[in-house]
């Protein structure tokens, strides 16, 4: 490997392949090109990165017996296999001997933090096998668990542990993946697999000692009772839990794990203290270990002081200092010793850094010296192993600046350039002027630059960049498949071209204009400009110009060579090696990527073969007829020949022909070689390369071939067509190359007809016209035969047609072209020969003129159907095999528009030219002779002397240099000649990736590893999983979404002690990719976020309560028999049987004896939002939420039978709507249950495949084809990714096969079916929301607005609602057949996000930043959705079928066929939907953010919020070290102001989105270094905002716009008296309660001091979750009450005793800095203690503390917080206090059952009736909140009751009601909902008060206090009950009873507790 080499010829062979594809034959275009490449480099400064060894032990692995025992040294020193031996002698890594100590001597847990290659995996694996082979040998039970994140358990340890196990006796493993088969009835196969259980059956029956499995395998053991015999013969036995990779787990991803691992402890039955834990981690943060301790204890659940955490280190002490040798005057000794040791302690050096150091700035000398020092080896030890770090850049595209005055590059900068061009994008120069993307006219090649003209803001004309898809890391430029091809553009795009005054024009509109430094278009005569899609120049239309771009894809593709040639030879070669067997590993992060690149290499592998192939046979051919005469001799012979001619008999004519050509081919060549000698026919060559070996394993791999002694013949034809068949501009084809044409023998030498000799033609000008017409008519346009067979192998598509007589009167027909008098547009030949007759414009053509044309033009025809075309029916085609030859070319000229090399031309004129009969347009073509040019034909045949043995390659070199020098001073060289006339080298790529199925990865594995493919081309799920032995390059696609992932791939090369190793990156035009191209250390250098584990979710925990509970009732014995496995389908679960299984789980968990249960539950909730619940009450909520499942089971159920009866009613049971409905019906009851479950959030999702669908590629010939391969595994992904790689329209590539998705999937196998719904937005308040069908005319429920929702707007498309269409998969058409042909251009389609169901804001917010977040606003989802093509999909609802519009779908076949009952496989398509849009909705983590500006306005301007929405995603996800793709970001329009909103795209949650908050400061830090110090002078480029998903938005970003209002956020004016240093004041962002989470999280806090006001009727003391949570945290908590209390009444009193029982209640002392009071103090766990101060009154005591505070708030560093004294308390004889809890209530417990509930848990109840039984009282009741129908009702109910039950009468009860409080935008529906109207709230209680024994009041208040309590009065007592949230609070009506069902009576009905806390009444008596 030779570092040097590998940049130099890198840097060549892609500025060699750009300047080729964007200016061949332009020299002076080219060198302006080169001249910008060395400005803007395309491959950045390489950087190194030391791979010394790790430190060994001093001890061997013999002599480690203080660990392991004798016997077992022994054991795996004994393995033959040295890959997997662990031989005695062998001196482990010392952090190997620390683990294996830490584990087995010291019984603690691990952390490895080691590297990739670091022997991580014998740290945990051998102490395990030690310990089961010790403890558990021949035991049938698991005692350890391997989790791995990926579904592939690493290939390598799988062998290793086999090997390892085999060695050690009595130890069994299994793999437990979702590939596991069920049974395995060979008993052969069986023992064969041992120590390897291979089935469920197998590991059910006898489990292994070691399992390897993912959580979701774990998550299903858990809850299906199939596995219950491996828990119940494993209980108590496990003894060891392993984590791979757990730095992937952060935020809730966390949270699902460690309670996974607690329900796993519970069901295994063991105590955690006795189980040990091994996680792998990548080094988190700067390496500080407790942070990864603290993760790890709350994930394992074990003690901080149980963990050690292992890391290794890198060593150079191998060579001592004094045997350093001098290499030269630079590398010295000294120099050499300190590169070692900086190497050894950075984590990376760039060549220049390295350059600096040894005093070398040449580049290519800086290299020299690496590779020296790399390569010397000092007794056996390597001096400097190196992993070599290179990168290069994509380009998407080049941009020119648009002022004429710009000075820039002026040097370099040739006249014809339209100003200073860039290559990276930006969107300003750096005079100041905008930039624009230059293209070129694919007619006529003059280049323009174009851009899209919309209004600005104040009304003028501006001009701004387009929106392109040019940051597509795969979106190819070469190879157009053809030049007619269209694109629609863009109405409001504009192209300006130079205002040249030379230049004649014919564009109809050019206007003159100049662009201004603001983007407006002004007046002024720098440009011309056109809106019109016609080019300026030629006239022709250009709809889809030529960019100048080039794709990742395509670089990795020119450099796979350059890059195998880096890498080693195999050690052991066979006939089935290829290339020597060099191979290397490429990442791609995108699967359709990682198939493009697999597929588009393997066709590059067939082209250069065939090229070579084709071409050294002719040239061998040419070589054995070569022709030995001297010059005189050739003429005198030449002058025999002409006078035989007129003598010889007409057929011998043609021989003689042939012989003068040859001659006059001969005296025209220099070497004297005749060319015709090299003639060949198409069968001579395809029976040449048949016998190839070479070709049958291009058949096999390649084209993935099924019977080669059949279609051998048909491949090989293939393989000429794709070169050879048609004549394409674009195409870089051996004659487009100029190295061979094809050539028709029976067209040559004829003679000139007399027409032809009239307009002046010579006879060799006429035979110019045939071969033109053959070439240019014939072959362009498909007119040969085309044998169909060939479509499976062909990597182009073919429409071959029949070309018809110019009278032709058959309909469509394609037919020879005449002169059309009524267009300017001319065919091909009509303007070739005008421009060659010097009639250059429609005017000069006369009618006789026409005529003579045509005339001509006919006897063409008639020449081209004589001599070489055959008839077919009516019509012709040209029969490659007959009347074609190949030939070595000759001399060749250079079109000056496609920049292609051409063998014929007319009078001057290129064969291409296309478009205007006009002047303008003819003169483009105008041939420039000082480009004529003839290739040196190559000396050396297959490279083979004359001895027939390879030549030296020092010879190919030479003659490279050489025979290069004119092509590329003419500029008509490029990369593809070298690869004709360089060895043949074929390599081959295989697609290794989630869509391919088990056993073709294991093929592809198998073949890599023997050499068999070369580059094994990886998604990322593959970085992980594949055992690839020693390879020494990997290449990565694009740049690595996060550090960790670069290392790990990176790491992958160089394993096995070499001295060098290499990682080539293409970075993408992108943020990311320019970014990495500007620092290149970046991955080496950047901190990896400490991963998070937050129980801040309540619903994760209460899913794995449910789940727990429900795991326990399957395995209970009873139930072994009701067979509840994974497939169970709602319907049996829910309605089969008495009881149910449902109702079975119901009675279990109400049948009151789970006391057993106590431990589990509380362990499980340890430690968690629900650590306060009791066992009893966290089963009661197990029971609620299992009542709820039920109920919405049960209710969708009701509502089918209900719509099937109304249409049987309506239209009959037969009709097409029952029937639809009828199968929706039974498409939810086939529903597997537990997916149900985990989709309804009962049961965790995290690991469960919810949200995942198939692509359906199985095809009819599939089907017919053998069994085996008929099920075919289909490519899934999760539906978010499926919504834009699959959706309908667009193409996927697998395996090198091309399918196209035409639909989707009604219902999958997982019993998921396509769900419908209907999405609404209010335009009033903001409101979004999806909605059943029924509603959707109702009013707003937010702000009550009639007629306001509106649905999407789809184009022209306008409605009340979009109709959503959720699929459950997406399939191919089952007629269609893929096809080899690799469509470059995938659809783009962008996923727009809409949050949706939340409530919008309040209008108050002191801070600039207000957040809200998932674990507030608990019902928002967000919803994906792709619209096609803007105006929504049609969907044939009867079998799936989706177009981009309803005529599309016409008589169309059934998507996956099926007939109908009449035989029809048409569908009947009698349900068609229009614009519907496909989406996903989906509950995920996210954090809305809504900004306010300088004048305290909320931010509006749509801009601004994208561009901070960009930045802040961006930011974030650096932060946290995660990859982009795992945050989306969405803006949401309010009424008025705009808000942000951060998600995480795992569905469900991975917990990202929500740390916003936690590094809020951080994150607007970042963003403003990011933003102020790009490079861009302009609104934003691909180094800041613009990616694959802005760059649809590129209108909306505004860099300066963002950049002020960051600054202005940092600042935050901050007041002039607090800006001094030693306050350390600054703004804060968010709430102080977000700030109390951000420094809870960062530092922890040990003490908080909170200061209130001394309003205590005006305090929320029963709302105040954040403050208990705070104590959950273990804070201590002071309450400081500023000023004296003063007490309205009782309550008050009660109030403060109540929080005095929880917290430390303290007397304020009004504490300010300066004079700034201070509302919040905390302490710190490191003892920094802070202050938040405002000049903001003490706010109350209320869930929202401060928050609607208008003043802002300051945080100040303090010295110390001052201790206050305790509060006085009011006195209160306790005697006189009751309290009652209510923790539960029993199953059908009544709305009138609340009282006695009260009674029954009263303590002291008979004292506190003995007080007061037999008085009369009057009743108040006080309720701001008591709104609604439910809660008037158990109002009543209660003191009806209690009136009984304490003896007690009431005269009157009063109910006071505050008018103000009532708000609720609508007339409620049911009766939990509030009241509208305070009159109607009003009207029902005097109503329903007749059924009542006493008088009922209403007393309108104005002002209620927060608390709830009942007062009763008498003359001589009184006493209250005050209840925490009221009457109605923790209760719900257990049916949804609607207002309309409820009568005017005292109705009963049943109630259920909907809280999981207690019901607290507190009773005190007043005397």
């Amino acid at each position: 490997m030779n570092f040097q080499e590998f940049y130099t010829k890198t840097e060549n062979r892609l500025t060699d392949a750009i300047l080729s594809l964007w200016a061949t034959g332009d020299k002076e275009m080219q060198d302006y090109f080169k001249y910008l490449l060395t400005q803007e480099p395309i491959i950045a400064d390489a950087v190194f990165q030391n791979t010394f060894p790790w430190e060994q032990d001093k001890l061997t692995f013999g002599e480690t017996t203080n660990v392991f025992h004798q016997e077992f040294i022994n054991a795996l020193d004994s393995i033959k296999d040295p890959e997997f031996q662990f031989p005695k002698d062998r001196n482990p890594y010392k952090h190997q001997i620390e683990s294996w100590k830490a584990l087995l001597n010291q019984k603690k847990s691990i952390a490895v933090t080691t590297g990739t290659g670091s022997g991580k995996t014998e740290c945990f694996m051998l102490p395990v096998l030690q310990d089961i082979h010790e403890n558990c040998r021949n035991q049938q039970s698991i005692n350890a668990i391997f989790l791995y994140p990926l579904n592939a358990l690493i290939a390598s340890q799988k062998k290793r542990m086999h090997a390892w196990c085999s060695a050690l006796d009595g130890i069994n493993y299994a793999l437990l993946t979702g590939e596991t088969t069920n049974k395995e009835s060979s008993k052969e196969k069986k023992s064969k697999g041992l120590p390897e259980l291979i089935s469920r059956d197998q590991i059910r029956e006898t489990p292994p000692q070691i399992l390897f499995t993912n959580p979701t395998m774990l998550e299903y053991m858990l809850v299906r009772n199939a596995d219950v015999p491996i828990l119940e013969k494993s209980k108590g036995k496990l003894r060891w839990i392993l984590l791979d990779e757990a730095h992937t787990l952060t935020g809730s991803k966390a949270a699902e794990m460690a309670l996974l691992i607690r329900r796993v402890i519970a069901a295994f039955e063991v105590d955690v203290a006795n189980v040990r834990f091994a996680i792998t981690s990548a080094t988190v943060g700067d390496g500080n270990t407790d942070i990864l301790k603290k993760f790890m204890s709350d994930l394992c659940g074990i003690a901080i002081d149980q963990i050690e955490v292992i890391k290794g280190k890198r060593v150079n002490n191998q060579i001592a200092d004094q045997d350093i040798p001098n290499l030269s005057d630079k590398l010295t000794q000294n120099n050499i010793k300190l590169l070692r040791n900086e190497l050894l302690s950075s984590a990376g050096l760039s060549q220049n850094e390295i350059g600096q150091k040894l005093k070398i700035i040449d580049k290519s000398k800086q290299l020299e010296a690496i590779d020296i020092l790399a390569d010397q080896v000092v007794g056996k030890e390597n001096l400097l192993p190196l992993r070599g770090h290179f990168f290069t850049r994509g380009i998407g595209g080049v941009y020119v600046c648009t002022n004429s005055k710009c000075d820039k590059h002026k040097e370099n900068r040739p006249e014809k350039a339209l100003g200073t061009m860039y290559t990276v994008a930006g969107k300003k120069c750096s005079c100041g002027h905008p930039l624009l993307e230059l293209i070129a006219c694919r007619s006529c090649g003059n280049m323009m630059i174009e851009g899209e003209r919309a209004k600005g803001r104040d009304g003028r004309d501006k001009i701004t960049q387009k929106a392109s898809v040019g940051y597509e890391a795969f979106n190819m430029e070469n190879n157009e498949s053809d030049e007619n091809e269209q694109e629609s553009t863009n109405s409001n795009t504009v192209r300006l071209i130079k205002n040249n005054l030379f230049q004649n024009l014919r564009n109809q509109n050019l206007f003159p204009c100049a662009i201004s430094e603001n983007n407006n278009i002004i007046t002024g005569d720098d440009f011309l400009m056109t809106d019109d899609s016609h080019c300026p120049h030629c006239g022709n239309q250009n709809a889809n110009p030529i960019h100048f771009r080039i794709s990742s894809a395509f670089t990795n593709r020119i450099l796979s060579d350059i890059v195998l040639d880096q890498t080693q030879n195999a050690t052991t070669i066979t006939s089935k090696t290829l290339y020597k067997g060099k191979k290397y590993i490429s990442f791609t992060d995108s699967r359709q990527g990682t198939a493009k690149i697999a597929a588009l290499i393997n066709i590059d592998s067939e082209s250069d073969w065939i090229r070579y192939q084709t071409y050294h046979y002719l040239l061998k051919k040419l070589k054995t007829n070569k022709v030995n005469r001297t010059k005189q001799e050739l003429i005198e012979e030449r002058a025999y020949y002409v006078d035989q001619l007129d003598k010889v008999p007409p057929f011998l004519r043609p021989e003689l022909q042939k012989k003068l050509l040859g001659i006059e081919d001969a005296l025209s060549d220099k070497a004297g070689e005749s060319l015709s000698n090299s003639r060949s026919c198409w069968n001579e060559i395809i029976d040449f390369i048949k016998t190839k070996n070479d070709f049958k394993t291009l058949y096999h791999k390649s084209a993935r071939g099924n019977n080669f002694t059949i279609e051998n013949e048909t491949y090989a034809k293939s393989l000429l067509y794709d070169q050879f068949s048609r004549r394409l501009p674009r195409e870089r084809s051996l004659e487009n190359l100029g190295l061979i044409n094809l050539v028709y023998p029976t067209l040559e030498n004829i003679s000139l007809p007399d027409n032809a000799k009239n307009l002046g033609l010579s006879s060799e000008e006429w035979n110019n016209l045939l071969k033109i017409a053959a070439d240019y008519v014939v072959r362009n346009r498909v007119h040969f035969f085309f044998d169909d067979a060939m479509r499976i192998f062909t990597s182009k598509l073919y429409y071959s047609e029949l070309l018809y007589p110019s009278s032709s009167v058959v309909v469509n027909a394609k037919k020879w072209a005449l002169y059309n008098p009524n267009s300017i547009v001319q065919s091909r030949l009509v303007l070739l020969i005008c421009a060659g007759l010097g009639w250059h414009n429609k005017e000069e053509i006369t009618k006789e003129r026409e005529d003579k044309l045509n005339d001509l033009l006919e006897t063409l025809w008639r020449t081209l159907r004589e001599k070489i075309l055959s008839n077919d029916g009516e019509g012709y085609k040209l029969d490659f095999f007959e009347k074609t030859q190949f030939e070595i070319a000759g001399q060749e000229f250079l079109c000056p528009v496609t920049n292609r090399l051409v063998d014929k031309i007319f009078r001057g004129y290129s064969p291409w030219i296309k478009g205007n009969l006009m002047e303008e347009n003819l003169i483009n073509y105008q041939i420039d002779k000082s480009k004529n040019y003839q290739f040196p034909t190559y000396t050396y045949p297959y490279h083979l002397n004359k001895e027939n043995t390879k030549i030296e390659i020092s010879m190919v070199d030479k003659w490279l240099q050489e025979n290069s020098i004119e092509a590329r001073d003419k500029g008509l060289w490029n990369n593809l000649h070298e690869r004709i006339f360089d060895f043949d080298k074929l390599y081959l790529a295989g697609e290794h990736s989630a869509q391919q199925d088990k056993k073709r990865l294991k093929e592809l594995e198998q073949q890599f590893e023997t050499g068999e493919i070369n580059i094994l081309s990886c998604s990322t799920t593959m970085e992980m999983g594949v055992d690839i032995g020693g390879i020494s390059a990997v290449v990565m696609s694009n740049v690595p979404p996060m550090p960790a992932n670069y290392l790990q791939r990176t790491g992958r090369a160089g394993r096995r002690s070499e001295n060098k190793s290499l990682a080539l990156t293409f970075c993408a035009p992108n943020p990311i990719g320019l970014r990495t191209m500007n620092n290149p250390k970046w991955a080496l250098e950047h901190k990896i976020a400490p991963p998070i584990l937050a129980f801040d979710s309540k619903n994760i925990v209460a899913r794995h309560v449910n789940s727990l509970l429900f795991g326990i009732f399957v395995r209970q014995p009873e139930n072994k028999k009701s067979g509840l496995n994974i497939k169970e389908n709602i319907d049996k679960f829910f309605f089969d049987g008495a009881p149910t299984i449902a109702e079975a789980f119901l009675n279990w968990l109400e049948s009151n004896n789970l006391s057993h249960l106590k431990s589990q539950l509380t362990y499980l909730v340890k430690e968690t939002p629900l650590s306060n619940s009791s066992p009893k009450q966290l089963i009661s909520m197990v029971t609620d939420n299992f009542k709820k499942v039920i109920q919405r089971v049960r209710k969708q159920k009701e509502g089918y039978e209900k719509k099937l009866a109304e249409l049987e009613a309506e239209f009959g049971d037969n009709s097409p709507a029952y029937k639809a409905v009828k199968y929706r019906k039974g498409q939810f009851l086939q529903k597997f249950v537990i997916s149900y479950l985990a989709e309804d959030n009962f049961l965790p999702n995290a690991g469960l495949p919810t949200g995942i669908v198939d692509f359906e590629k199985l095809t009819l010939s599939d089907i017919n084809r053998t069994e085996q391969n008929k099920f075919k595994t289909n490519p899934s992904y999760p539906i978010t990714r499926a919504l834009t790689e699959f959706a309908p329209g667009n193409n996927i590539l697998i395996d090198g096969l091309n399918y196209k998705s035409s639909g989707i999937i009604m219902k999958n196998n997982w019993g998921q079916a396509t769900e419908r719904s209907t999405i609404q937005g209010c335009k009033h308040c903001g409101y979004q929301r999806t909605i059943d069908f029924g509603k959707v005319n109702e009013n707003c429920p937010k702000c009550g607005n009639s007629n306001s929702f509106v649905g999407l707007e789809l184009g022209e498309h306008k409605g009340i609602y979009t109709e959503l269409v959720e699929p459950a998969g997406f399939s191919i058409d089952l007629f269609s057949t893929p096809t080899r042909v690799i469509s470059e251009k995938s659809k783009p389609q962008y996923l727009e996000p809409l949050l949706l169901n939340i409530e919008p804001w309040k209008l108050e917010q002191n801070g600039f930043i207000d957040y809200r977040s998932s674990t507030e606003e608990e019902n928002t989802q967000i919803l994906f959705y792709n619209t096609g093509n803007g105006e929504g999909y049609s969907l044939c609802l009867d079998c799936g079928k989706v177009e981009a519009s309803n005529d599309k779908l016409e008589g169309h076949k059934r998507l996956r066929g099926g007939k109908d009952k009449d035989g029809e496989t048409l569908c009947s398509a009698q349900n068609i939907r229009d614009h519907i849009i496909l989406g996903s909705k989906f509950k995920t983590d996210f954090t809305e953010i809504r900004l306010k500006k300088q004048d305290n306005s909320f931010v509006n301007e749509k801009k601004l919020a994208y561009t901070l929405g960009v930045i802040f995603t961006k930011s974030l996800a650096e932060l946290l070290a995660i990859e982009e793709a795992e945050l989306g970001f969405g803006i949401k329009r309010y009424n008025g102001y705009l808000t942000v909103f951060i998600y995480d795209t795992a569905k469900g949650g991975a917990g990202y989105a929500s740390q916003f908050r936690l590094y809020t400061d951080k994150i607007l830090q970042q963003a403003l270094e990011v933003l102020d110090h790009c490079e861009c002078k302009s609104t934003g480029c691909t180094r800041c905002l613009i990616d694959r998903t802005t760059q649809w938005h590129i209108e909306d970003l505004d860099r300066h716009i963002a950049i002020d209002w960051l600054k202005i956020a940092l600042d935050n004016q901050l007041p002039d008296v607090l800006k001094s240093e030693s306050l350390k004041a600054s703004p804060i962002f968010g709430s102080l309660l977000d700030e109390i989470k951000r420094y809870n999280y960062h530092f922890g806090i040990k003490e908080i001091n909170i200061h209130t006001n001394n309003k205590i009727a005006n305090w929320e003391t029963d709302n105040i979750e954040w403050l208990e949570n705070l104590k959950r945290d273990r804070i201590k908590i002071n309450l400081n009450v500023e000023g004296e209390a003063k007490y309205a009444n009782n309550q008050e009193k009660l109030s403060m005793l109540l929080l005095s029982h929880n917290y430390n209640l303290k007397k304020g002392n009004d504490d300010a800095v300066l004079e700034y009071p201070i509302h919040l103090s905390i302490e710190l766990g490191n003892n920094t203690k802070i202050g938040y101060v405002s000049k903001a009154k003490y706010a109350n005591l209320e869930s929202n503390w401060t928050k609607d505070v208008p003043e802002k708030f300051y945080k100040v560093e303090l010295d110390n917080i001052k201790n206050h004294e305790p509060f006085p308390l009011p006195n209160f004889t306790t005697n006189n206090l009751y309290e009652s809890r209510i923790q539960s209530i029993p199953r059908n417990s009544q709305s009138n059952y609340v009282a006695k509930f009260l009674i029954e848990n009263l303590n002291n109840f008979q004292d506190f009736k003995s007080k007061i039984k037999d008085k009369t009282f009057t009743v108040a009741y006080y309720d701001k909140y008591n709104q609604s129908e439910f809660s008037m009702r158990l109002m009543l109910q209660f003191i009806n009751e209690l009136k009984e039950l304490l003896s007690i009468t009431v005269s009157e009860f009063n109910v006071n009601l505050e008018k103000s409080a009532f708000k609720s935008p609508n007339y409620p529906e049911y009766i939990i909902y509030n009241y509208k109207e305070y009159d109607d709230y009003a009207y029902d209680l005097m109503e329903l008060s007749k059924c009542f024994n006493f008088k009922i009041n209403i007393k309108e208040e104005n002002r209620l206090p927060h608390y709830r309590y009942f007062q009763f009065t008498t003359n001589d007592i009184s006493f209250s009950i005050r209840i925490d949230g009221g009457i109605a609070h923790g209760f719900k009506p257990l049916d949804r009873l609607t207002s309309n069902e409820m009568t005017f009576e005292n109705q009963i009905f049943e109630i259920r507790k909907d809280v999981l806390h207690d019901i607290i009444y507190n009773i005190s008596i007043e005397n």
